[in-house]
């Protein structure tokens, strides 16, 4: 299924929420947990080498109403277990038991609907009967789900004998569990507790869950408003520590405050330049022209694309130093920074310039077609901040050191030239 395909269904399904919503306002009433499906603004994004499986974003904090719009919104297209009904499924076990919960006290037990072969093997044990099962369930998937929900119960003793047998074409079923250490023994009150709290209330609670159990996506991830919003000033905070760390590094190396401020300019402007970026792929990489060929992905701003943030105003900094260096070098050489000496130093690293960069850009390059869906967003911020910040320190931060300047006359001193390199 086409991840355009999965969108309009979501989109549908958000448009449908829309109007249930406004309706609900109108009447002065509200919606029902049960019935309640809230999913705004969705985006599907396709994850994994095969593209059949989607990640699903959300401002809706809703985790419960937005997984019941998901699987009401693409319905059979998803591959998870879907719950059947059955009669008394809401029941607790004290009252489960005589109607859906039926103990195996010796082989002349009978339970009406259930031939007598199948108890004669599970004396002692428990009895799971499964009426009017809607919609119906084959005995191989009971199985299954059972299988897989003793594996998730923790603490809980496994029966050593789990069978299941299907009836009216799945409309019915029993679940038989025994086990020879909990046996059902009504004249012994130790036993009959045994039996009750390691057999026969885990087996009713098991059987339920797996059959009745709301549907469960892969995996749901929630962010609340206050999660969010210390997320968000934890990257403020890092970015900000960041460049004034970076502004009193290069004052102290280059004796200068203008330098330090003019490589903090090249910096933000590296990282807003990404941040920017990443916005913008939210919108063009939902078109197929930019998710398809040039890879263009709608990427969320996390911890990891913080990093890459970072990681390219490291990178600009140091391809800033190596200029302002150069600036530093020519100034004592001619006695003044001008435009000359600023046009000088860059031409004497350009090649240099060019050859870290063009080697970073290459490697991520590669990195950014072939390497997967778990660096893909970190190459993406990379690649762009590893081009914006080649430039910026020479077009950006370079140039900056003129601020404030006046041009002084010339005469008398020597020409800068440029070195050879």
């Amino acid at each position: 299924m086409a991840r355009e395909d999965v969108q309009t269904l979501l989109d549908a399904e958000a448009e449908q929420n829309k109007a249930t919503i406004a309706k609900a306002k109108a009447e002065n009433r509200e919606i029902p947990e049960q019935e309640r499906r809230l999913i705004d603004s969705p985006r599907a994004v396709a994850v994994g080498k095969e593209r059949t499986e989607y990640a699903i974003s959300t401002p809706t904090i809703d985790t419960k109403a937005v997984q019941k719009a998901v699987v009401e919104a693409l319905g059979d297209r998803l591959k998870i277990s879907k719950p059947s009904k059955f009669d008394h499924a809401d029941a607790e076990f004290d009252a489960a038991v005589g109607s859906v919960v039926f103990p195996i006290e010796n082989a002349q037990t009978r339970i009406e609907g259930i031939p007598p072969y199948l108890l004669s093997g599970h004396v002692g044990g428990v009895a799971v009967v499964l009426n009017n099962i809607d919609p119906p369930m084959p005995g191989a998937e009971i199985k299954k789900r059972v299988d897989e929900r003793m594996l998730l119960q923790e603490g809980s003793v496994r029966p050593e004998r789990v069978e299941v047998e299907e009836f009216d074409g799945g409309k019915r079923a029993v679940v038989l569990l025994s086990d020879s250490r909990y046996t059902y023994n009504p004249a012994d009150g130790t036993a009959l507790e045994a039996w009750k709290g390691s057999l026969a209330v885990p087996a009713w609670s098991v059987v339920r869950d797996a059959v009745n159990h709301p549907p469960q996506l892969r995996g749901v991830t929630s962010f609340n408003a206050q999660v969010a919003e210390e997320a968000k000033w934890n990257t403020v905070m890092a970015l900000t520590m960041s460049v004034l760390g970076i502004m009193a590094f290069i004052w102290v190396r280059f004796g200068n405050l203008k330098f330090g401020t003019a490589t903090v300019i090249a910096c933000v402007h590296d990282a807003m330049f990404v941040i920017a970026a990443l916005g913008f792929s939210y919108y063009v990489g939902q078109w197929k022209f930019f998710e398809e060929f040039l890879l263009i992905k709608p990427f969320r701003l996390d911890l990891t694309l913080v990093a890459a943030v970072l990681t390219v105003v490291g990178y600009s900094m140091n391809d800033t130093v190596v200029v302002f260096d150069r600036v530093r070098e020519n100034r004592g050489k001619f006695g003044l920074l001008s435009r000359a000496v600023i046009n000088d130093s860059i031409n004497q690293t350009f090649s240099r310039t060019l050859l870290t960069g063009g080697t970073s850009i290459g490697i991520l390059m590669v990195m950014y077609i072939i390497g997967g869906e778990g660096i893909h967003a970190f190459t993406f911020a990379m690649l762009l901040g590893i081009l914006v910040g080649t430039y910026s320190s020479i077009a950006v931060a370079a140039p900056l050191l003129l601020i404030g300047k006046t041009q002084p006359s010339t005469a008398g001193l020597p020409k800068a030239r440029p070195a050879v390199s």
